[in-house]
């Protein structure tokens, strides 16, 4: 618990002032009024890409970019813990068990003026966990309305005919628990327990609960037109069969891997905005707080 509450702190102690965060980009008109000849400023706001901001994110030290109401978060950029913390993923609670989730997570709920997520590979696997965390809900002025995601390494897919359905989860699962079996009897001889069975029977199970999770995704997400878009033979997403798949110029595969957001774009829901802060205050005594009863 030491070792929680010690990475809390530093989390807020990292993240938790308001700041008031101005793009570089940022431009101030001058507009000159003759009648007064007073001086009124005026703020352009300038949209950038996604390539731009991912691009942006990747060469910041956190891997974090904030653009006005948006948040853009890099994949795989520091070796080797972001490259361990990408075998974590397929046991979901990426905000917690990822260093670029737990960033984000921290960054996000000291701006709440963010209200679109955008990330590529690992970082897109963070972007969906931060609007499932944290989506926009009916009379709450602040949440997470769209995220949008480049090469994640998502599970998703959908088969409409349940005999078909059935099918196809029955063969992924009983892989996943002769998969598993196979791993946990190798470590039971390899340690001398091969007539216990202990960590082959743990093996099946593991491999058991993961199959499932996994074939529940692959047939039966009905989200078919998500905000994720992928590169044709991109391995790391090769199983979100409901994003949207780009064929690469022989060019572009020339010079770049299948696993790139480079030249890719998805619309956003919502138009960039400027990001005004709500000062933070205290909480009044818990003597002034109005008591309810059923």
């Amino acid at each position: 618990m030491d070792s929680y509450h010690k990475r809390k702190k530093l989390l807020e102690e990292k993240y938790g002032k308001l700041i008031n965060v101005r793009p570089y980009n940022d431009e101030l008109v001058n507009n000159k009024i003759a009648s007064d000849k007073q001086q009124k400023y005026i703020k352009e706001i300038q949209d950038i890409s996604d390539e731009e901001g991912l691009k942006r994110a990747y060469e910041a030290r956190d891997g974090l970019y904030q653009h006005y109401n948006k948040l853009f978060i890099a994949g795989t950029k520091d070796w080797p813990g972001d490259a361990i913390d990408d075998l974590k993923l397929p046991f979901d609670d990426t905000l917690n068990k990822t260093k670029r989730g737990r960033d984000a997570d921290a960054y996000y709920r000291s701006h709440h003026e963010i209200d679109t997520v955008i990330g590529h590979s690992l970082g897109g696997a963070v972007a969906l966990s931060l609007q499932t965390a944290y989506k926009k809900q009916d009379g709450n002025p602040y949440g997470i309305v769209q995220s949008k995601t480049f090469g994640a390494p998502t599970v998703s897919g959908n088969i409409s005919n349940p005999l078909l359905k059935n099918i196809v989860k029955d063969e992924i699962v009983s892989a996943g628990v002769a998969g598993g079996l196979s791993i946990g009897a190798f470590a039971d001889s390899a340690i001398g327990f091969a007539d216990g069975g202990l960590l082959a029977g743990l093996g099946a199970d593991i491999g058991k609960k993961v199959s499932t999770d996994f074939a529940n995704r692959l047939t039966s997400d009905t989200n078919t037109s998500p905000d994720r878009i992928r590169y044709f033979g991109d391995p790391i997403s090769a199983f979100d069969f409901n994003a949207k798949t780009v064929m690469p110029s022989f060019g572009f595969r020339w010079k770049n891997s299948a696993h790139s957001y480079k030249e890719l774009f998805i619309q956003d829901a919502v138009p960039l905005h400027d990001t005004p802060k709500n000062p933070l205050t205290p909480s009044g005594n818990d003597s002034d707080a109005q008591i309810i009863t059923e």
